[in-house]
């Protein structure tokens, strides 16, 4: 499978896809699992713009992304 830069999203229910549910390791519901390289990432913090924002910033090297 070919390997495209950038961001993406996704959504899945866990109840319906229990497959992808153990294969992310979701143990609680709503999640936020960032998948870089094949790497897992769990987002652990409050649902705000701002720490999403801060959590998908932080999966990527810092000179990546440029603000705008």
């Amino acid at each position: 499978m070919p390997m495209y830069p950038g961001v993406g999203a996704g959504v899945i229910n866990a109840q319906l896809d229990s497959v992808m549910s153990r294969k992310l390791r979701l143990s609680t519901v709503p999640a936020v699992v960032g998948v870089i390289g094949g790497k897992l990432h769990w987002f652990d913090g409050h649902f705000t713009v701002q720490h999403l924002r801060d959590f998908v910033r932080e999966l990527y090297p810092s000179d990546l992304i440029q603000e705008v």
